[in-house]
């Protein structure tokens, strides 16, 4: 189970890539829309959309790791604060 935990995010950037791999206008569309701010021209190209996403849903997987893990009072693996800067 802990191993599952582990991977968590891991497993959430490559559904997330594959998605967007599948169906790149509608998520450069979205990219743009909600993420354009952070790229150069703030237009986000369907080629960089996908990888954009799988990042920012990664992270947020971390930050939810994280804030769960506090919230029961475990300990955080060094490896997991890391991954997480």
């Amino acid at each position: 189970m802990k191993l599952l935990f582990d991977l968590f995010p891991v497993i959430l950037f490559f559904i997330a890539y594959k998605l967007g791999n599948q169906n790149p206008e509608l998520a450069a569309a979205l990219a743009t829309q909600w993420l354009g701010g952070l790229v150069s021209g703030g237009q986000v190209s369907a080629q960089e959309a996908a990888t954009l996403w799988a990042t920012l849903i990664a992270i947020l997987a971390t930050v939810a790791q994280v804030a769960y893990l506090l919230l029961r009072g475990k300990r955080i693996e060094p490896m997991l604060w890391i991954s997480l800067k």
